[in-house]
């Protein structure tokens, strides 16, 4: 089982270098995106929700909630399950709730 702790932080870094034109963080996202979907492993991954939100005033901030809305939304297409917290609470988003000791 691999843990990716968490996007958020992922799409930070990939601006922080300076690649912040829209084909090379489309390209990270889809590198990302594959390398999750051909891996063997379960991958449980964290993110925020940044499209519930107010609209950041500086570009930067939009081209940053894009970026992760949109890496997101990659992830989420692919995945097998999608779980959204709101307030400690388990909002299933996608796939089946498990109960408790099943794996």
């Amino acid at each position: 089982m691999l843990l990716i702790d968490c996007f958020t932080l992922y799409v930070a870094n990939v601006m922080r270098t300076g690649r912040s034109s829209e084909n090379l963080n489309n390209l990270h996202i889809r590198k990302l995106r594959d390398a999750i979907r051909s891996s063997s492993a379960s991958i449980i991954a964290v993110s925020n929700e940044v499209g519930s939100g107010v609209v950041p005033a500086f570009r930067s901030g939009r081209v940053y909630r894009d970026m992760l809305g949109q890496l997101n939304q990659e992830v989420a297409a692919i995945a097998d399950n999608v779980v959204l917290m709101v307030a400690g609470l388990p909002l299933f988003v996608k796939g089946q709730r498990r109960r408790r000791g099943q794996p």
